[in-house]
């Protein structure tokens, strides 16, 4: 009797180990983004073509079976104020949020812009005081992001460019030091990664990267990924 039970007890802890084993030889390895018309592929021209993250997808592939990108929440006016309401208040952003490998996002431009279009002051310090206010909202959506996701945050920056005009400018580069301050996450100079404007803009005078300019963020995206896990 005895004999039976330890029997069926390694039968049992075997079928477990397979169930486990099947369930992560199986899995979809999951990359999330959180984002805004940046994050959709947005080209020079308005025109939304393949956009980073397709371009992850597709390199993955070559080394893994099962890739899941999941967009849902990419929209064109996103804000880091918006997408913050959305994790508070819907579970299914939650559990999307626990299930995802890779977190990427791309927010603050949209809140910027909104400011500073309602603002009637254009002095300086009332650019200042919008950054501050997204500061706090970013801090607040990273805390509120952190109670379901534990893996890598990937944060890209925002392109500057001297055309565009004072408090505008000013306000980019203020939002990227935010951006890339917060101990939380891995912050991708994107000014930076594509400085070449003739090789990765097919209009010079936009901030929307070419084909070869997005491929070239979701490569560094991946190698920032990658490196973390190694240095862990």
């Amino acid at each position: 009797m005895h004999r039976i039970i330890k029997l069926i007890s390694i039968f049992v802890i075997s079928l477990s180990v397979y169930w486990v084993y099947q369930k992560t030889s199986n899995s979809y390895y999951q990359i999330m983004s959180l984002g805004d018309q940046f994050s959709l592929g947005n080209t020079s021209y308005g025109v939304i073509e393949n956009s980073y993250l397709d371009d992850m997808k597709e390199i993955l592939l070559k080394t893994k079976e099962n890739i899941e990108i999941n967009q849902t929440y990419n929209e064109k006016d996103q804000s880091i104020k918006n997408c913050l309401q959305s994790i508070q208040n819907t579970p299914n952003i939650k559990k999307d949020l626990y299930d995802t490998d890779v977190l990427v996002i791309s927010l603050g431009y949209n809140d910027l812009l909104y400011r500073l279009s309602i603002e009637e002051n254009d002095k300086e310090s009332n650019v200042q005081k919008i950054i501050e206010e997204i500061e706090n909202d970013y801090k607040k959506l990273i805390e509120e992001i952190r109670k379901y996701y534990k893996e890598d945050i990937i944060v890209l920056g925002y392109i500057e460019d001297s055309r565009f005009d004072g408090n505008k400018q000013i306000g980019i580069q203020k939002l990227n030091k935010i951006l890339k301050n917060n101990k939380e996450v891995i912050f991708i100079d994107v000014n930076e990664l594509l400085k070449d404007r003739e090789k990765y803009y097919s209009n010079p005078r936009s901030h929307y990267p070419n084909a070869l300019g997005y491929k070239r963020i979701a490569t560094k995206i991946i190698q920032k990924t990658l490196e973390n896990k190694e240095n862990v």
